[in-house]
């Protein structure tokens, strides 16, 4: 795959975006053309706005979604001494995206916004050195400190040069208030639910939500019959199938290697280093689409499997509980490369405790016959130690090939599939080998999280 190829598909996507965008309403935002700062000062913009009592109801919607679970104190009352600066420098040449500060209770809370809206790179030792700068120039403990990595469309992990989420040092350690979020799913949802589904706040400032959610749809989303017809278009041009059934790992590599080459061609044009004649403005709409097409291939491999895992377990399992809702959520992360996964947590992330198929991604949901799933206990050597001496005592109610061993998971299980890739299943075919493996293969180490889930609430 070459610069001529991708070329030609930008002349086949620009032409058929052209003719599809001509009745697209004007926004404002589209017309702005908003670069990466842009889009921070009005996220900060947002989270500033005060009501008549003085309070920042926005902000405090901000943290209630995106902090729940994670830290009690944080969600239950509302912050005061609100603090909200943009791109404040913390050394010679450097500046923070974004950040926020303020109280709650006696406790002084420092948020660091990370904006990655258009997949910058991440630079050496970046995060680390903005939380060494929060904790020792600002004086706020590092119990106090999170950060809000926050993606485009979710598919950008932040690298370990710059930030570890699971093998951090102590001094820079914030464990689970190192928070990824994307605009296009998280921020997207919580404008659309928090925000404009309330009712509650003026005209003034709902009328500039509504745009920037339109904005940021059209920039990772796309209009559904829109998205559909340049989706179909682009499959064609790399000759990919549009069924699962059909799918396999040389059309995942097809994709991605092609995405790839999309972005080294827009740095190339933005650098000035590539003379082809076209424009960032020629290159958007392919890459757009590409985004959205990825977007959609990954629903096709992971959609069915997360939701009716998240069925089998709040239905099995909450009835074990006395009908308690446990609040069982699967959510695939880094599945573009080879060392993708799907967490089975519950959803106010007790502990980084969760269930994980691991080394996972479009290709091998569509195309492999074994999976692994693996018991993390993360940031608790001495729960994890506990649970692996339990699960050894109990050998006798786990799966025979199981291996129980490693520091921060604590144990590992190849699942064998009846030689049906998970993706290829029937939706009856799947929740039957789920339902098992959920509900009898797993039933111990279900139960022994969530017993140790019920002191951790207690």
């Amino acid at each position: 795959m070459d610069i001529p190829f991708v070329l030609e598909i930008v002349k086949t996507i620009k032409k058929a975006w052209t003719k599809s965008n001509r009745s697209i309403p004007y926004n404002v935002f589209e017309a702005w053309q908003m670069n990466e700062n842009d889009h921070t000062k009005l996220l900060l913009a947002l989270l500033r706005y005060k009501d008549v009592y003085g309070g920042c109801p926005v902000l405090y919607s901000f943290l209630t979604r995106f902090a729940k679970g994670r830290d009690k104190m944080i969600h239950y009352k509302r912050p005061a001494e609100v603090d909200i600066l943009f791109s404040p420098r913390f050394d010679k040449d450097s500046f923070i995206d974004g950040l926020i500060t303020f109280c709650v209770g006696e406790k002084r809370i420092a948020v660091i916004i990370e904006n990655k809206i258009f997949d910058a790179p991440d630079q050496p030792n970046q995060i680390r050195k903005y939380i060494s700068h929060i904790q020792h120039k600002k004086n706020i403990p590092l119990d106090n400190i999170w950060v809000f990595y926050i993606t485009g469309d979710g598919n950008k992990e932040v690298r370990s040069s710059s930030y570890n989420t699971k093998d951090e040092d102590k001094c820079t350690n914030i464990d689970n208030r190192f928070v990824t979020l994307s605009y296009a799913e998280d921020i997207v949802k919580w404008l659309k639910c928090d925000i404009l589904g309330l009712r509650t706040y003026p005209e003034t400032l709902t009328t500039v939500v509504r745009n920037y959610v339109d904005c940021l749809e059209k920039e990772f989303l796309l209009d559904a019959d829109i998205s559909q017809n340049l989706t179909k278009t682009l499959y064609k041009s790399l000759q990919l199938p549009t069924k699962a059934e059909k799918w396999d790992s040389t059309h995942t590599d097809t994709l991605y290697r092609f995405y790839e080459n999309v972005k080294s061609l827009r740095s190339a044009i933005l650098s000035g280093e590539q003379q082809s004649g076209f424009t960032l403005a020629d290159i958007e709409p392919l890459f757009d689409v590409l985004r959205t097409a990825i977007i959609q291939t990954e629903i096709m491999a992971f959609k069915r499997f997360e939701t009716i895992s998240e069925v089998i377990l709040n239905e099995f399992w909450s009835k074990q509980w006395r009908n308690e809702k446990l609040g069982w959520k699967a959510r695939h992360r880094g599945i573009w490369g080879k060392h993708g996964f799907v967490q089975l947590s519950l959803t106010d992330q007790w502990g980084g405790a969760h269930l994980e198929w691991c080394k996972i991604n479009v290709g091998s949901m569509m195309s492999d016959t074994s999976y692994i799933i693996e018991l993390h206990v993360e940031n608790n050597k001495s729960l994890a130690q506990e649970w692996r001496k339990n699960l050894e005592s109990h050998s006798s109610l786990l799966p025979k090939d199981i291996k129980i061993h490693g520091t921060s998971h604590v144990f590992q299980y190849i699942w064998p599939t009846e030689d049906v890739p998970l993706a290829k299943m029937s939706d009856d075919k799947l929740r039957l080998c789920l339902g098992k493996l959920y509900k009898e293969d797993l039933k111990y180490i279900f139960k022994t999280l969530i017993d140790n889930y019920k002191k951790y609430k207690a």
